[in-house]
């Protein structure tokens, strides 16, 4: 399979997400990825509700428990997701 062009990269998925509390990221927009560069920007949407944000990846994390990412509280917030813990 050839290269895709160049641009911006795309991937795909649908899944859960942990929200990190307490000692974890700030309540700034932003997720930690186990494989995504810091500084990479991606889009999120709740799928309940359909809202979508912009985050900044600001750490990489080792993946637990089947989630793909962890988003800070004020992004958790922003989807709708209300307090730390709430998104499932």
């Amino acid at each position: 399979m050839p290269p895709p062009p160049p641009g911006p990269a795309r991937y795909d998925t649908v899944g859960y997400a942990a929200v990190i509390a307490e000692g974890g990221l700030s309540p700034a927009i932003s997720a930690t990825h186990a494989t995504l560069p810091i500084g990479s920007f991606i889009e999120l949407t709740a799928l309940d509700s359909g809202k979508t944000i912009i985050v900044v990846i600001t750490d990489g994390v080792r993946p637990r428990d089947g989630w793909l990412l962890n988003l800070s509280s004020g992004a958790a917030q922003a989807l709708g997701g209300g307090a730390a813990g709430a998104l499932s």
